[in-house]
């Protein structure tokens, strides 16, 4: 079962591609790259997705092996989800700055919490 520790480093590295990936999106109309927009983002995005990662335990810690209540369950995932989808889909001609990024790699860092848990035997709930 992935603890604390598996959670926080796959919400880090999903939350820096994120910002990894939105830097790219924003840099590839221009001719020179600016290094530290794309340093930035990453960290930044680093740091949401291991924000989300993090906070499914943080609100429901792994002190037992029903641990597993709404913030660990389908119905959150799937709307953490559809949000990101939508936010992403809406915003997709604007340019990203840090107040974007992190968001989206939060949710990023959420559902990665959410997918190693639903690996696990127990699974996720469905509602909580």
């Amino acid at each position: 079962m992935p603890n604390f520790s598996t959670h926080c480093k796959a919400g880090f590295f999903a939350g820096a591609g994120c910002g990894l990936i939105f830097a790219l999106k924003e840099q590839k109309h221009n001719e020179n790259i600016n290094w530290l927009k794309m340093l930035e983002y990453t960290l930044l995005g680093a740091l949401g997705g291991l924000a989300g990662s993090a906070l499914p335990d943080i609100l429901e810690p792994a002190i037992h092996p029903n641990h597993r209540g709404m913030a660990h369950s389908a119905v959150v995932g799937s709307g953490i989800f559809i949000k990101a989808i939508k936010s992403w889909t809406a915003n997709s001609s604007q340019p990203q700055n840090a107040e974007t990024v992190i968001p989206k790699a939060f949710a990023v860092g959420y559902l990665s919490h959410l997918f190693l848990d639903g690996k696990t035997p127990k699974g996720l709930p469905f509602v909580g």
